[in-house]
Formats: structure tokens, sequence, C-alpha cells
């Protein structure tokens, strides 16, 4: 599907890919740059949404963000790069089951967001006074810039410790099975040697059997010439 299908189905009027066609090459490739630039393993900030962003928000959004950096408008060399990944985020985002790991991560961090923002106002008698005197101040606080600003920068930083400890707990998951696949490789070499030494004595068995027999039958054959040399031996 081509990005004039994707629009068409949103119900985009020509107005609109009109604008879209007419936009400086500059913002383009600002927009290109914004989305390589983007935390990679949040898809609201590729997309340069809101945590808190709707469904509605983010197909609208997606057209804007695809609009400018398709690689069929946008000329930067990279172009191809930045809408494969704001279509990735897109679809990422669309996938509940993907987006437990990230949901989560962006929950922790609005949690801890507030937890500061309550600390703040305590410790600020300005805030809480303010806070005291007008009922709803606080949730006015949470639709603004600041708020959902920090919310975003807080989410990297959770998101960020979460991916680090799922590749460290990933990386002792592959050291443990390395090391369970050489104890493995080390009891089996073993076996194979055991075996082999087996094999080996069993193949040789007859020839010390054989050199017993030798050695015996000379002993003896020596005791008798020894006695017969000895005067008087019957």
């Amino acid at each position: 599907r081509t990005w004039c299908d994707m629009v068409d189905d949103d119900g985009v009027d020509d107005a609109l890919r009109e604008f879209y066609s007419h936009v400086k090459e500059a913002t383009r490739d600002a927009e290109v740059e914004r989305v390589l630039g983007a935390f990679r393993l949040n898809p609201f900030d590729i997309l340069d949404l809101r945590m808190d962003a709707t469904k509605t928000d983010l197909s609208k959004q997606f057209r804007k963000v695809s609009l400018l950096i398709h690689p069929d408008k946008c000329n930067h060399d990279r172009a191809k790069e930045a809408f494969e990944l704001a279509n990735a985020a897109y679809k990422m985002v669309q996938n509940e089951e993907e987006m437990k790991f990230t949901r989560a991560a962006i929950e922790q961090a609005k949690e801890n967001v507030l937890a500061e923002r309550a600390k703040e106002v305590q410790r600020n008698n300005a805030l809480s006074t303010l806070h005291r005197l007008r009922e709803g101040e606080e949730d006015k606080w949470k639709q603004s810039n600041e708020f959902h600003y920090r919310w975003k920068i807080q989410t990297q930083k959770v998101l960020t410790n979460m991916e680090w400890k799922k590749r460290r707990f990933g990386k002792r998951i592959r050291e443990e099975e390395e090391r369970v696949r050489k104890d493995e490789e080390e009891e089996k070499q073993k076996a194979k040697d055991a075996q082999k030494r087996q094999k080996t004595w069993e193949e040789q068995r007859e020839e010390r059997v054989g050199g017993w027999r030798q050695f015996v039958k000379t002993k003896e054959s020596k005791k008798k010439k020894k006695k017969a040399q000895v005067p008087g031996a019957v």
C-alpha cells in the first residue's frame, strides 16, 4: 500500500496531502532526524506522542509523521530508515501483547513522577498552601507540559533499567545454558574415552593372556633346565 492509500482510508482530504506536498525539505529532514534520535525503546517517543495518548491521537500522529518522512516524499538519505522506525512503533502500540512491557514501564514512571511531586509539594510551603487553597490544582498540574515532560524522561529511565535487567537476565540464562552444554559435552567425551579404553583393554586381553602364558611356560622351562643341571637330580 502507498502512503496515499493509507491516508485515504483515514478520510484525509486532498487539501491536507497538498499541504504536506509543499512542506519545506528542511522540515522533512528535521523530522527524520527527530525520529532517528528518538528513544528507541519507547514507541510513543518515536511518534512524538505523550505517554497517555489515545488510539485516535496515535492514528493522527502517525499519519502526520509518515507524510513528512515517507521516502517517496523526503529526500533525506535516511528517510527510509526513519519511516520504518515510525511504522514499527505504530504497529507496536497497536499490539497490546507487545506493549505489556512498555506500558508497565510507563505506569511505573508515572508513579515515580507523582511520588517526586508529592515530596516537592511537602517541602515547598508555597506549593503546599496553593494546593490547600485551590481545589484540583494537582489535576491541573497533571495536564501541564512539565508533568508530561517529566513523565517522558522518567519513562526513558525506567525502560532503560528494565531493558538492562532483562538483558542481564538473558545473559545469565545464556551463560547457564552454555555451562550446561559444556558439562554435557565433557560428560559425553568422558564416556566416549572410557568406552574407547574398555574396547582397547578387551582387544589387548588375548595378547596379555598369551604373554602371561608364555611367561609361565618360560619360567617353568628355566626351572627344569636348572634342576637338570644339579648333580644327582632325578
